[in-house]
């Protein structure tokens, strides 16, 4: 179930004109680290973790019936590493993404949300990659054997 937002948030996202933002805080888990991006041009800390300050944006899913919804990130290909790591990878890319005000990064509005890349494509200026939901139809269920050790009540 969601919760609700802070009333600043909230004061913010109603007002006609207003100096808050809504920061999205990313962060990526590589081998040998993790990076962390906010979409601001100056560096936030958040946790005692230090976001770097990035041009990305995420784009929602439209809301369908059938299939996995896919959030898609585009983020600015001007830092080759980035590139350079996720093309390295042979694994999904563990994300996190959570929503703060800019006068509170410490207060998470949304999140965290987790997220796998599953498909990475890019050009001169952007890396545009696909986020996914880990599909739970592929987890056996119940996770365990349900056995008169288990589950005594049932036998």
């Amino acid at each position: 179930m969601r919760e609700d937002i802070s009333a600043p948030a909230r004061a913010a996202m109603f007002s006609e004109a207003t100096s808050e933002l809504m920061l999205y805080f990313l962060e990526l888990v590589i081998p040998g680290g993790t990076l962390r991006f906010v979409n601001d041009w100056v560096n936030h800390v958040r946790g005692g973790d230090t976001y770097i300050g990035y041009q990305f944006t995420i784009t929602l899913p439209d809301e369908v019936k059938e299939g996995i919804p896919i959030v898609m990130l585009r983020i600015s290909n001007v830092i080759p590493d980035i590139l350079g790591v996720i093309l390295t990878l042979t694994d999904p890319v563990p994300v996190t993404l959570n929503a703060a005000l800019s006068s509170s990064p410490n207060t998470t509005e949304a999140g965290p949300f987790s997220f796998n890349i599953t498909n990475v494509d890019w050009d001169h200026e952007y890396v545009t990659a696909q986020l996914t939901y880990d599909d739970i139809m592929l987890e056996s269920f119940p996770g365990f054997r349900v056995t008169p050790r288990t589950h005594p009540a049932s036998f």
